[in-house]
């Protein structure tokens, strides 16, 4: 197997800086991407039309992409030195399940609980057809399944978790295939199969299916350091000319790609919408975005790193807030930006109050105790 290099061009807080970026893309696609979101209230889009905040705003849908990316990128630095062995990999498999759900089981005993108490919305969406089906329906959704066996999710948003889950099952496999028979025959299969399954038609923007793409991208960036070889690009030898270049290049595609992503249906070529597109931003971001260097850069550092920090803790509360909890005040602002910054931050100061009791009750403890007791059943190695 090829060794893939980490690299300084991708660290970890670079990762941390896209999904600062993905959450923020997030609130828009939630606040604005459908007009029923806002239906009944009154907001200035100027300078911009309606339609086109809201297209805008659904062009966010690459949040997800982006989210999927950087998976496919940490998931195949985990475990590219494992897949030859079937009880090790069986092992990564349940440690990184564990590490991944720990966060989402933590805010899924909250919101069952606010939410009961307040809209009684675990008996609306899992106890309708009787106690015994509605507790499976919530352990479903609680080990974030629920969207692969077509139960009810107390949360729409919370599909990504069934995505989440088949990606580190996936993860060894992709892997094996890309080292046995290369990358481009898994790259056609991951484009051609769903095609083939789904008659050609587009399987919905909230498929597992539809991101496939970009976490087979992410693990390929890792695999042949491409952020690595893309900072060392150069058009020409001069070093300021060559960033003045890349700059307004990468620049110019990101505008393109967007143009393209607006006007083309994405149920016509979602390949592109979910795959290619993303990679665009992506690397824009990474390369003159997120970088090292200079006093502003590392204030946007800081603060889209800190909000990576809490991405996952934002996505899996912040709809309860926008739909139920604070739905009037939300969209009380005059201007979308400030209904956006306002999820955003409210949602943002709930995450950090609940670190903080988590770090008080010492969860991480006991997720890590769980974790060990979980992986001690494994035949150890004579």
């Amino acid at each position: 197997m090829e060794k893939a290099k980490t690299t300084v061009a991708f660290s970890k807080t670079d990762s941390m800086c896209l999904k600062g970026l993905a959450i923020i893309l997030l609130m828009c696609i939630h606040c604005f991407g459908n007009t029923t979101r806002f239906a009944g209230f009154e907001f200035n889009f100027w300078p911009l039309s309606q339609d086109l905040y809201v297209d805008l705003a659904y062009y966010c849908k690459i949040c997800v992409s982006i989210f999927a990316f950087i998976s496919g990128y940490g998931l195949y630095l985990s475990v590219r030195k494992k897949t030859n062995d079937l009880t090790e990999t069986n092992k990564w498999i349940v440690s990184r399940y564990i590490k991944t759900m720990s966060g989402f089981w933590f805010w899924y005993v909250i919101s069952f609980v606010a939410t009961a108490i307040f809209y009684n919305l675990p008996q609306k969406y899992y106890f309708t057809d009787g106690m015994t089906r509605g507790i499976v329906y919530a352990l479903l959704d609680f080990f974030g399944v629920a969207t692969l066996f077509g139960t009810p999710i107390l949360n729409g948003s919370w599909w990504y978790m069934s995505a989440a889950v088949v990606f580190i099952v996936l993860l060894p496999l992709l892997v094996k295939w890309t080292d046995k028979l290369g990358w481009a025959s898994l790259l056609a299969c991951i484009v051609i199969i769903p095609r083939i399954l789904f008659n050609n038609e587009f399987f919905g923007a909230s498929n597992i299916f539809s991101f496939f793409l970009p976490v087979y991208f992410g693990a390929l960036f890792a695999r042949f350091d491409l952020f690595g070889k893309i900072e060392e690009f150069k058009l020409v030898k001069n070093k300021n000319l060559n960033e003045f270049l890349l700059f307004f290049g990468g620049l110019i595609a990101v505008f393109v790609s967007i143009y393209v992503w607006l006007r083309v249906p994405y149920k016509k070529l979602w390949e592109y919408h979910f795959g290619v597109a993303p990679l665009f931003v992506i690397v824009f971001c990474n390369r003159f975005v997120f970088r090292e260097g200079g006093f502003f850069r590392k204030i946007i550092n800081t603060v889209f790193a800190f909000l990576g920090k809490h991405s996952m803790n934002i996505f899996v509360f912040h709809t309860f807030l926008r739909a139920y909890f604070l739905k009037s005040f939300i969209y009380s602002m005059k201007y979308p930006i400030l209904t956006i910054f306002s999820l955003l931050l409210i949602s943002l100061a709930i995450s950090v109050v609940f670190e903080l009791i988590k770090k008080l009750i010492k969860y991480d403890n006991l997720v890590a105790f769980f974790e060990n007791k979980i992986l001690s059943l494994f035949p150890s190695k004579a």
